[in-house]
C-alpha cells in the first residue's frame, strides 16, 4: 500500500506541473489548450486506474527437499533353460529277427536285425507285438519287426500307429544246395542244405536219388515226415523230426546205396506244407558228383 500511495503522489504532481505549464502558454496557443487538457486528463485517469488495481500475487513454489526420488525399476532377465531333445525309441533283439514288408511271415523279408544291434523305432503297429523300424544297414527301407524277441528302450507313447498293407498271397518255395557227404559206419550219407524261401511252414517231403547216366536208384523214392535236421553232424543217427519255418535253413540226410564213387547223381526233393504230403508242394532237382 505505501508503494501505491507514492506512485499516486507522483502522478498528482505531474498533473499540477502540466496544468501550470499550460496556463503560461494560453496567450501563445489558445486554440489547442482545451484539446490538450482533455487528452492529459484521460491519460492521468488511466494511470490512476492502473495504480489503483492491486498487483496480482505470484506464488513462488519452492521445491521440497524432502520429496522422495522414484525407486529404480529392477528388470529380471529370465534364465533360458533348453528343452531336452526327445530321443527316438530304439529296439534290440535277443535272437536274429527278420524285418519284413509287413507284420508276419507271409511278407517278404527286407533284412535281419542282428543281436547286439539297435534300430530306430518309427511307429507302433495296429497288429499286436510288431514294430515299424529302420534297420541300421538299410535306413531308407522301413520294415516291420516282430516283438517276440525284442526289447524297446525309450518313450513310445508319442509314436504313431501304422496299419500295414494287406498280406500278400502266401507262396511256397525253397532253395536246395549240396552240403557234404557223411558216413556212419558203413552207411554213406549225402547231406543237403534246405532254406525255406516261401511264406509257409514246410512239413513233409519225398526224396529220390539216382545215378545220372545209368538211372540206377541210389535212394527212394521215399516219403519222409519231418525230414529236417538242425545240424549236419552227428549222423549216427541224423537229427530229424523238425518243421522248416520261413527263412530258416536246415538239413536233409539221405543214405545212398550203392555208392558209385566218381559218378554224377541226380537228386529230386519234393517238400509240402501239409502233413503226409498234403497242402501245397514244390519239387526241386539237384545234380552233384559223388567223391
Amino acid at each position: 500500500m505505501t508503494r501505491a500511495n507514492g506512485i499516486l503522489g507522483v502522478a498528482l504532481l505531474f498533473i499540477i506541473l502540466t496544468a501550470t505549464s499550460c496556463s503560461r502558454q494560453d496567450a501563445e496557443e489558445p486554440t489547442h489548450q482545451v484539446e490538450a487538457t482533455a487528452e492529459w486528463e484521460a491519460q492521468a485517469q488511466e494511470t490512476l486506474t492502473a495504480l489503483a488495481t492491486p498487483p496480482t500475487a505470484i506464488e513462488e513454489v519452492t521445491p521440497s527437499t524432502n520429496t522422495p526420488l522414484p525407486s529404480p525399476t529392477i528388470t529380471i532377465t529370465p534364465t533360458f533353460t533348453p528343452t531336452p531333445t526327445q530321443m527316438a525309441p530304439v529296439i534290440n533283439v535277443t535272437a536274429n529277427t527278420h524285418c519284413r514288408t509287413g507284420p508276419g511271415p507271409t511278407y517278404v523279408s527286407l533284412g535281419v536285425l542282428l543281436v547286439g544291434e539297435d534300430a530306430e523305432v518309427l511307429a507302433q503297429s495296429t497288429v499286436e507285438d510288431f514294430w515299424y523300424i529302420l534297420l541300421p544297414d538299410k535306413p531308407d527301407r522301413p520294415c516291420w519287426l516282430s516283438g517276440a524277441y525284442a526289447t524297446v528302450e525309450g518313450d513310445t507313447s508319442l509314436l504313431p500307429a501304422f496299419t500295414p498293407i494287406p498280406s500278400p498271397t502266401p507262396e511256397v518255395g525253397f532253395d536246395l544246395f549240396l552240403n557234404s557227404f557223411q558216413s556212419c559206419g558203413s552207411i554213406y550219407y549225402v547231406v543237403f542244405s534246405v532254406q525255406n524261401t516261401g511264406a509257409n511252414i514246410l512239413e513233409t517231403g519225398n526224396i529220390e536219388i539216382v545215378e545220372f547216366k545209368s538211372k540206377a536208384t541210389l535212394y527212394g523214392p521215399a516219403f519222409q515226415r519231418f525230414p529236417f535236421a538242425q545240424v549236419v553232424t552227428p549222423v549216427c543217427p541224423p537229427d530229424h523230426g523238425n518243421e522248416l519255418f520261413p527263412g530258416q535253413i536246415q538239413y536233409i540226410h539221405v543214405p545212398i546205396h550203392p555208392v558209385p564213387h566218381g559218378k554224377t547223381a541226380r537228386g529230386t526233393v519234393k517238400l509240402c506244407t501239409g502233413d503226409y504230403q498234403g497242402g501245397e508242394c514244390v519239387t526241386k532237382t539237384i545234380y552233384f558228383d559223388i567223391p
